[in-house]
């Protein structure tokens, strides 16, 4: 490498590029000249600083799938994960991943083994992969796990993250034992949620008029009333004397409220 000075603070460096082997020089600040000579050409130094970048970005989205995929793990259960979406009753489908994030939750009624938890899983990934918090819940979970923070002291402020999580799903909606705390933090969940928007995802296999009998004389009919005014309804499989071909419903005479 030779230089010269160029002005005053600055210096010409000329060199051979390392990579393609052409004659170059370059202008730098004289201090830099001093503690290293350049060993690329601009064009080789601009492409080796672009391959940097692409390599730099391919190994931050590896770190973001690999910690999505780690939070699907954590999140779904293990006979959810591998779901074949071509297995499942394609109309009703499609009518929950049409579903987005908003205030209208989703209800999916219908038998056990309609693929109605299968369709909500899948749809939980996008969610996930749109960088939604998720709290879910199977029938028994969130009676357990209320009864468990509440016992350790921590029941407030699990109850509020719940509340605030982006996304809750509740599986077989209905079936957990509603005791008088478990009953109180739940209708609690639901009441913060629709009051500020934000978005219930449930499947259940039971009526309003079911739901309503579950719990007590002051929260029941309450409880049904938000579902029904506050979630779209997926009929998976249709009521008794409803239109066959109708896989959609509002939700009120299905869930037996007027």
């Amino acid at each position: 490498m030779t230089t010269r000075a160029a002005s005053e603070g600055f210096t010409e460096c000329e060199g051979t590029c390392q990579d393609c082997g052409a004659t170059f020089t370059d202008r730098r600040p004289a201090f830099l000249a001093r503690l290293a000579a350049p060993s690329r050409c601009p064009a080789c130094q601009e492409k080796r600083d672009r391959e940097r970048q692409i390599a730099k970005a391919a190994e931050a989205e590896r770190r973001r799938r690999q910690q999505l995929e780690e939070r699907w793990q954590a999140t779904c259960p293990p006979l959810y994960r591998e779901t074949d979406p071509a297995r499942l009753p394609q109309e009703h489908l499609a009518a929950v991943l049409a579903w987005q994030h908003g205030p209208q939750g989703l209800l999916l009624i219908g038998p056990t083994g309609a693929g109605k938890t299968r369709a909500a899983w899948l749809l939980l990934r996008r969610l996930l992969e749109e960088g939604r918090r998720i709290v879910a819940f199977d029938c028994l979970a969130f009676g357990h796990e209320a009864a468990r923070r509440f016992r350790d002291g921590t029941g407030e402020t699990w109850a509020a993250g719940v509340a605030r999580a982006d996304v809750v799903f509740f599986d077989d909606f209905g079936k957990m034992t509603l005791t008088e705390r478990v009953e109180a933090e739940l209708f609690g969940v639901i009441e913060y949620r629709t009051a500020h928007r934000l978005p219930i995802l449930a499947t259940s296999n039971m009526t309003g008029a079911d739901l309503e009998a579950k719990a007590s004389k002051d929260r029941g009919a309450p409880l049904v009333r938000r579902l029904r005014d506050f979630c779209r309804v997926v009929v998976f499989q249709p009521a008794p004397g409803a239109d066959p071909k109708k896989s959609v419903d509002t939700g009120g005479g299905f869930l037996g409220v007027t």
